[in-house]
């Protein structure tokens, strides 16, 4: 089979993923086919396909409440008003990829989960993979039962789901609040096929301020591939980091993280402690993507022979992220160091 065709497989699959309503791929697998033999030899196509791609694609696997979206479902503090949590979809703009969302919600809020997801978050297509009932009634009495049931509902429909599409490369991000920590440990564990990356947006304690991942937490998870964050910028700068984002990506990202929280009301943060902690993140994050752009550039330049240049896409954000933070200073250092506009 031609690489076109491989593509064009891959393309087919996704856009059945997108159909909903039990409809898509992971249905029409493992319940519309009833005959084991028949789906094992249509689950093995899937793998002779994928063997035949020298190009792997990403694909975002993401939990919803208090991951992307801020509402009345979900665990933890009051870290940002009601709606989209700041950078995750310029995030997914820049990988470029479909969405799968894996969420704790039940199928029957499946309508009202594609609602919010059209029409509050702006993804349109998009394979939504349901939590069950039981263990989302089991956060009013059994609170930690209910965080295992979560995690282990996501492992169970996470499995089948990864089968459909053996070729892609994993992109985890969920929350610390509800079960995807222990989902990511799973999903991490997994040695063969190809590489993952796991990470979590950290929600915070009740007074909105204090994370709820210690430093000694964050390093622990940090040794078993998960990374945790606290703002979408330092989440595209892991990713960066480990060659899944190009250097405009983590550009996009941040500079979208970076509009999208100044489009938030101060007012409308639980505190202005919480206002100010949330702003002191980010600008810790965007000064050390900042450092990543710089290091990047010049190691591209000197590679190429063209010494010290800096694309002028490149100051032009930092030129922004200076204004932001209150200054020309990262700018200025640019320009003391002989940085000059293409």
């Amino acid at each position: 089979m031609s690489r076109a065709s491989l593509r064009g497989s891959v393309v087919l699959k996704c856009s059945v993923d997108a159909a909903g309503g039990g409809r898509d791929l992971r249905h029409t697998i493992y319940t519309v086919i009833s005959e084991q033999v028949r789906r094992e030899v249509l689950l093995q196509h899937f793998v002779d396909q994928a063997a035949g791609l020298t190009s792997l694609p990403v694909h975002i696997l993401s939990d919803i409440d208090m991951t992307v979206w801020v509402g009345t479902f979900g665990a933890g503090g009051p870290k940002f008003p009601t709606g989209p949590v700041p950078g995750a979809l310029p995030l997914f703009h820049a990988l470029g990829n479909r969405v799968t969302f894996l969420s704790a919600r039940p199928p029957m809020w499946e309508g009202q989960t594609r609602r919010l997801l059209v029409d509050d978050i702006g993804i349109a297509e998009a394979v939504v993979l349901p939590g069950s009932l039981k263990a989302v009634a089991q956060v009013l009495f059994a609170p930690e039962q209910a965080r295992q049931a979560m995690a282990e509902r996501k492992t169970e429909v996470f499995g089948q789901f990864a089968t459909l599409h053996p070729e892609a490369r994993f992109v985890f991000i969920g929350d610390s609040g509800e079960g995807d920590i222990d989902f990511a440990e799973e999903f991490m564990a997994v040695a063969d096929g190809p590489v993952r990356a796991a990470l979590i947006h950290d929600v915070v304690r009740s007074d909105g301020v204090v994370p709820k991942s210690s430093n000694q937490r964050r390093a622990d998870l940090h040794l078993r591939g998960i990374h945790v964050f606290d703002t979408y910028a330092g989440a595209a700068l892991e990713l960066f980091r480990q060659g899944l984002l190009d250097m405009e990506g983590l550009r996009l990202t941040t500079h979208g993280c970076l509009e999208e929280f100044a489009e938030i009301n101060p007012d409308e943060f639980a505190s202005l402690e919480v206002f100010e902690t949330r702003r002191m993140e980010l600008l810790r994050d965007v000064r050390e993507v900042n450092t990543a752009l710089r290091t990047a550039g010049s190691t591209e330049s000197t590679a190429s022979g063209q010494g010290h240049h800096v694309s002028k896409a490149t100051l032009q954000f930092l030129k922004h992220i200076a204004m932001w933070v209150g200054g020309f200073c990262e700018l200025w250092r640019l320009q003391a160091k002989g940085h000059t506009m293409p």
